[in-house]
């Protein structure tokens, strides 16, 4: 199956995600009293609109090693990363101070690859061949987007036009399919290793948000320095002796920061094994150090 490759930068998205609502929500209609309780799931639409954050922190493309038409490539697992604007759909709420925290923890990630063209990684984090991120002819595509205890699948991302196609296989679509599922594993084991600062409020949640983006920031630039000098495992490797020294510390702070750094093991597992499915549905071929798959 043909599809495009996904151009960078990406120029917007939208989506509909479910999140709790922090008290004091205000329910439809006015003057009705506030909740005094968290609501479950309440429906918010995104506005995926800021790529600063994505370019700074999260963000996985391919621009110095490969540019075509003057652009470079997305690559699978390129984040939007926070700041996207979240406005609730009066289902049930019309006001929360989940407001102020949900763009502090938004994220908008490339989750289908096409393992027939892999390029090297000029993120914000270098890297070794990644595999592109694919969107459909038609210059979009479906993309993983935050929501509490699993991952979006509601959000559409869009693109510049290009031309340049690539094959999508059965073998791809699994290797995502293997990612949001690692997404989601992920989310809901970080969430048993509890939070630095305790509480159902706003600032608890601003506060916990912005810690944790700190702390994967610091592991991400860590793992990168080390794996300069002994190799991506080495790196991998530091963060996860740092992150069980972490839990061995122990406490509220120990016990948050282990969380933040060793849940990244399960999507390194993930990725290994989407890399098996991906890399088995068809033959590869060595370019340049791109891979290139027929499909």
């Amino acid at each position: 199956m043909g599809m495009r490759i996904s151009k960078y930068p990406p120029l917007q998205g939208r989506s509909v995600d479910l999140h709790k609502a922090l008290p004091p929500s205000v329910p439809p209609p006015p003057p009705s009293p506030p909740n005094p309780s968290p609501v479950p799931n309440a429906g918010w639409a995104v506005a995926i609109v800021n790529p600063a954050m994505g370019f700074a922190l999260t963000g996985k493309w391919s621009q110095i090693s490969v540019v075509t038409e003057g652009m470079g490539d997305v690559l699978q697992g390129h984040d939007w990363g926070p700041l996207q604007i979240h406005i609730p759909m009066a289902m049930p709420v019309i006001s929360s101070p989940t407001q102020a925290v949900l763009p502090f923890t938004s994220s908008t990630k490339y989750f289908l690859p096409s393992f027939s063209v892999q390029e090297k990684a000029d993120g914000t984090f270098p890297g070794g061949a990644t595999p592109v991120a694919i969107s459909f002819p038609v210059f979009m595509i479906q993309t993983e987007n935050c929501q509490d205890y699993f991952p979006s699948l509601l959000s559409m991302c869009f693109q510049l036009v290009s031309t340049r196609w690539v094959g999508f296989t059965l073998g791809d679509a699994l290797a995502g399919v293997i990612g949001v599922a690692a997404d989601a594993l992920t989310q809901n084991i970080a969430g048993l290793f509890g939070n630095v600062f305790p509480g159902e409020t706003a600032e608890a949640a601003i506060a916990n948000a912005l810690l944790g983006h700190a702390i994967g920031a610091a592991t991400n630039l860590m793992g990168a320095a080390v794996g300069k000098v002994g190799g991506a495992d080495a790196g991998k490797l530091t963060r996860t002796m740092v992150g069980a020294a972490a839990l061995g510390w122990g406490g509220r702070g120990g016990t948050a920061v282990a969380g933040v750094l060793l849940t990244p093991l399960v999507s390194d597992g993930a990725g290994m094994l989407a890399s098996d499915v991906g890399d088995t549905w068809g033959s590869t071929e060595s370019s340049e150090g791109t891979r290139q798959r027929g499909s």
